[in-house]
């Protein structure tokens, strides 16, 4: 009887539909060999998966599609023949998501609102959008400022990798929303805040589902710049006639720059919002609309104090980020 010793697996990563692939979607070819103590062999394909894995937000579209991955794997012996039970094929829907260590290897994340939150906070007469799992094919009841139901969506899945996140715009004065999926049923809370005295400043972020996820930052901000330099020591003295002007400084700055950096606070929000600011401070990819324009940030605050209703009475949370960009440009 053949023995399994090797493995050569071929990656195929595309748009569209589950298992249409062609030789152009081939990204990677792997040979590996079976470690003597096992009978088996691992390959980790997330991080190579991930490369091709691309988020965008310009201020009005959300763009996170997934992409379907095919593995199509041969299998031999000891002598390089290829055993009778291969290829084998195997399919994955990717996002750029994540678990935690706790959760073990591979959690299932899926789930039929694409959010950690129950709650959401809008800036008064603006439009919520969640992120919705079309998979689960729910049914999404919408409730008005009175509470009373106003509309019925139903989502539909088409098969196709970008279908499978959908962004769902709610109606402007939404009170609550009611996701019924296949698996789950999630309520969702929307909480309209009149701010009359900060500047309130939404904030979009890929969050551990792999979806894009806006929040709105209301109370006091600050905005500060620091300033990276470097300086040379010249000669300024004139030979002719061995003096030097003293309006002419021995030291010159070179290679200026400056980094700008924004502290926004929350306002006070309900509990569930650690797992919002948790996501938000791990994300590799965050948004701002500022000053009428859309622009990248970096989460610059390191470290996060877990707050509580019974410690901490009321929740604001204070975070700074970076603009993802130098002051002046050099590009």
């Amino acid at each position: 009887m053949a023995i399994f010793n090797s493995v050569r697996a071929y990656i195929y990563i595309y748009e569209g539909l589950q298992g249409v692939y062609n030789n152009d979607n081939l990204k990677y070819r792997i040979t590996k060999d079976r470690l003597p103590i096992h009978e088996d062999a691992v390959i980790e394909i997330g991080e190579m998966v991930s490369d091709y894995l691309s988020q965008s937000y310009n201020g009005t579209v959300y763009n996170t599609s997934p992409l379907w991955v095919t593995v199509v794997a041969a299998f031999y012996d000891d002598v390089g023949v290829e055993l009778n039970n291969s290829p084998k094929t195997y399919n994955y829907l990717a996002l750029d998501g994540y678990g935690y260590f706790e959760e073990g290897i591979n959690p299932e994340l899926s789930t039929v609102v694409l959010q950690s939150n129950n709650t959401i906070y809008l800036e008064e007469g603006s439009a919520a959008t969640i992120p919705i799992w079309a998979e689960e094919t729910p049914t999404i009841l919408v409730y008005n400022s009175s509470n009373v139901l106003s509309q019925t969506l139903n989502i539909t899945d088409t098969g196709f990798s970008n279908q499978k996140v959908q962004y769902i715009t709610l109606p402007t004065g939404t009170s609550k929303v009611i996701v019924d999926g296949v698996s789950e049923e999630k309520t969702i809370n929307i909480i309209e805040v009149c701010e009359n005295i900060y500047t309130p400043y939404r904030v979009t972020f890929l969050n551990r589902y792999g979806a894009l996820q806006t929040i709105t930052f209301f109370k006091k901000s600050n905005e500060s710049m620091g300033i990276k330099d470097e300086t040379f020591k010249g000669n300024i003295l004139n030979v002719n006639n061995r003096n030097y002007s003293i309006s002419e400084g021995q030291k010159t700055r070179y290679n200026i720059n400056a980094q700008d950096t924004i502290t926004l606070n929350t306002g006070y929000v309900e509990e569930d919002y650690n797992k919002v600011i948790e996501e938000l401070l791990l994300s590799q990819k965050t948004w701002i609309n500022y000053e009428g324009k859309t622009l990248a940030i970096i989460p610059k605050t390191k470290s996060m104090q877990y707050k509580t209703d019974i410690n901490d009475g009321l929740i604001n949370y204070t975070l700074s980020f970076d603009f993802a960009y130098d002051k002046v440009n050099l590009i």
